[in-house]
């Protein structure tokens, strides 16, 4: 096999968005990934929301994020022939009264009002479906990101050009010089590691201040086949609409405890009792997945070149909100690497040891 200019190590989120970023400059790549069947990326809602937590905080920086992803993702989809980014309201359901009054202050501050549908819904739902006592809203701008479709296609569209294969990247394996690095009988200029939460045993990367976090998630359907399926639900418990015409998603939880791929009967008692508190029609489970999201101390990216080895570079720490803010970065990370630009500090990885 031909030199390559950068070798990706992993292909999730961040390896596969890392790579089309790339590929739009001109540059050659090899994405490599083991192709395990849980990861965070592919188990991931991939909710895009703009208004978030109890006290209806509006995403740091998404102003700046959201335009990025949306071109990004559909212009992979124009490539792909094929849809998985989706376009639809957040609809946000008050669970109180110190909620409301939020709500209230946030309507009439300028910094949120863009996000704000308006004129507002009334009702916000049909209430055979979602009471809503303490009203809601909902946002203008956000959606979801189908992570498997769009990992999938990104890695079916990768392989015709030659630029992916299935296999396992070990530490020992990996050979550095001055001027590049050697992976089996594969140069590159750069190896960049995007290994999610999998990097922190990493020789290379095991003084990262990784705090990663289990999330588990169920697939739910609804006897009533009249619910409503053009928004995401939102009252602490998220309600995702599938793509399938029936189903439904729902989550999620956050654990620093057991970091792995095992479903709990803990996490499956929060998410049942946050969608009974949601709505009163009755459900059935049908599937069950956990995963292990890859944040960094302070939810941050972090991103760069490696303080002791010029090629070689880390991605990683996108965690919850990965599908909004890793077009964004990964394109930051491309002009680092191509253009020699300057990380942002908060992001760089040199200047977080």
């Amino acid at each position: 096999m031909s030199d390559v200019d950068f070798l990706i190590v992993g292909q999730g989120l961040a390896g596969t968005i890392l790579a089309w970023r790339l590929l739009e400059r001109g540059a050659s790549v090899l994405v490599v990934d083991e192709e395990q069947k849980v990861t965070s990326s592919k188990v991931a809602a991939g909710i895009i929301n703009p208004i978030t937590g109890k006290k209806l905080t509006k995403s740091a920086d998404v102003d700046r994020f959201w335009p990025v992803a949306r071109e990004f993702y559909r212009a992979v989809e124009k490539l792909a022939g094929t849809r998985f980014f989706h376009e639809i309201p957040v609809c946000r359901v008050l669970a109180s009264e110190a909620e409301a009054v939020r709500w209230a202050e946030r309507r009439s501050d300028p910094e949120y009002q863009a996000w704000f549908a308006d004129p507002q819904p009334k009702p916000l739902c049909d209430p055979v479906f979602v009471p809503t006592p303490y009203g809601g809203f909902q946002t203008e701008g956000g959606g979801w990101l189908d992570t498997r479709a769009f990992l999938r296609a990104s890695r079916e569209l990768f392989l015709s050009r030659g630029a992916y294969r299935r296999a396992s990247v070990d530490d020992e394996e990996v050979e550095f010089t001055p001027t590049g690095a050697r992976w089996r009988e594969v140069g590159a200029r750069r190896v960049v590691f995007c290994q999610g939460h999998r990097a922190h045993p990493s020789r290379y990367f095991n003084w990262v201040p990784f705090r990663a976090a289990k999330g588990e998630i169920l697939t739910i359907a609804f006897d009533a086949p009249d619910f409503p399926r053009d928004r995401i639900l939102n009252r602490g418990t998220w309600l995702l609409p599938g793509t399938d015409g029936t189903t439904f998603r729902a989550g999620s939880t956050y654990s620093w405890h057991a970091l792995d791929t095992v479903p709990t009967a803990e996490g499956r008692r929060r998410i049942e009792e946050g969608l009974r508190a949601l709505t009163p029609l009755p459900f059935r489970v049908l599937d069950h997945e956990a995963a292990v999201r890859p944040i960094i101390r302070e939810s941050r990216v972090l991103m760069g070149t490696h303080p002791d080895r010029p090629t070689l570079a880390f991605f990683n720490g996108l965690g919850s909100k990965g599908a909004l803010v890793a077009p964004f970065h990964a394109e930051m990370l491309v002009r680092h690497l191509i253009d020699k630009a300057e990380v942002d500090p908060t992001a760089d990885l040199r200047k977080n040891l």
